[in-house]
């Protein structure tokens, strides 16, 4: 029964109003322009970032130079970058790594920090980095363009997606050996599908459950992870767009065309439905939930702003000037700090404590939420359509 109510955790049923973490304070609110945000340089094509446990170091891997930027998120510095090293040419028709199905892609952290997992550095590899010297210590070889990763709470295991091959490789990270051979998701390769589509995976909270987003269904597919053997896929309705996971990862955001579910990150419970007001944006949002879950920032590149939400009330909390293109969204773990990873290469670190005035974005272009977003029954969703 677990499908079925996925299947309608999309269409506004399932529901759950178990979301008690604590609101955060007012913000201080300045005028439009004179918010200005922090902007660090990172790789050249950034593809993604993550922090570590402390959050005093942001990691950003570039895809076009296949390296990682660390950052210190006090002093606001590059700390270091890691070389990935160059390829071997080839591959003609391609502009770049990324349509290339390489070039350093996904990165992940292991408890305590001292350890970084990257993909794509090697060609359809991960690569293990030791954060104290900057080296690579190992690469195990996986499949057809790996990309996100999650490591297990103690982290022993990772998981990464391969996006081209359309499978899931797990690795003991210590040896950096393959565990069992790469999961094959149902549906064939994704070869015909865009290299750069958003990429969707988290474990649950307990880590024994691995579900990710099968692009070739439509489908969120659970995996059991000690036998690595798929136990149910759940169809997502309303053309899926992307979904993004709360660090503790105990709540989980997936939008579709017509609005976003938060749903409980190890049942796949329905908590609550944030519904567009009129047609949802046409390109998919850029997202980032806080710790508890509580709000949500949300982006789409014809918007000026970057909204963070609270999902309790549907209601704006903040507001933040951004850049046309913003490629991930992050909360420090305090949610003091929200760190928008731009097109042009830079991070912004926002100050939570203040906001700009929380008025309608201006640009014709933007998508319409109510206020900006409202919560909807399922018949009202059905009538606003």
């Amino acid at each position: 029964m677990a499908g079925a109510c996925l299947i309608a955790l999309v269409l506004g049923g399932c529901a759950s109003q178990n979301m008690s973490s604590t609101a955060w304070p007012a913000a201080r609110t300045v005028d439009a322009g004179t918010l200005e945000a922090t902007q660090v340089g990172a790789g050249e094509h950034v593809a993604q970032m993550t922090l570590g446990d402390n959050g005093t170091r942001l990691y950003v891997t570039g895809n076009a130079d296949n390296t990682l930027t660390v950052i210190n998120t006090q002093t606001h510095q590059v700390e270091r970058t890691i070389d990935g090293g160059t390829f071997e040419t080839g591959l003609g028709g391609c502009p770049d790594n990324f349509c290339k199905g390489r070039g350093a892609a996904g990165v992940a952290i292991t408890p305590g920090g001292h350890t970084a997992l990257v993909s794509s550095m090697r060609p359809d590899a991960v690569s293990r980095i030791d954060l104290a010297t900057g080296q690579i210590t190992a690469n195990a070889d996986v499949a057809r363009f790996p990309r996100d990763i999650a490591i297990s709470s103690d982290g022993q295991r990772a998981y990464i997606m391969n996006s081209v091959a359309n499978s899931v490789s797990a690795l003991d990270v210590k040896t950096m050996t393959p565990v069992g051979e790469p999961i094959a998701l149902i549906g064939g390769d994704a070869r015909y599908l865009p290299f750069g589509r958003y990429i969707g995976m988290w474990l649950s909270p307990n880590d024994r459950k691995l579900f990710v987003y099968n692009a070739k269904r439509d489908t969120i597919d659970r995996f059991d992870t000690k036998t690595l053997e798929q136990d149910q896929a759940d169809e997502v309705r309303y053309r899926f767009q992307t979904l993004v996971a709360s660090p503790s990862r105990s709540r989980v955001a997936i939008a579709d065309k017509n609005g976003v579910s938060i749903v409980d990150g190890n049942t796949l419970e329905l908590q609550k439905r944030l519904s567009y007001c009129g047609y949802g944006p046409r390109d998919y949002p850029t997202m980032a939930l806080s710790r508890g879950g509580r709000y949500l920032a949300f982006h789409t590149s014809r918007s000026a702003n970057t909204w963070v939400i609270d999902t309790q009330s549907g209601e704006a909390v903040r507001r933040y000037p951004a850049k046309d293109f913003v490629m991930g969204l992050l909360f420090s773990p305090n949610d003091a700090t929200l760190y928008a990873l731009n097109g042009d290469d830079t991070v912004s670190f926002f100050d939570t404590a203040t906001t700009q005035a929380l008025e309608d974005d201006r640009r014709s272009t933007a998508p319409r939420f109510c206020t900006p977003f409202k919560t909807m029954s399922v018949t009202e969703e059905k009538q606003a359509r």
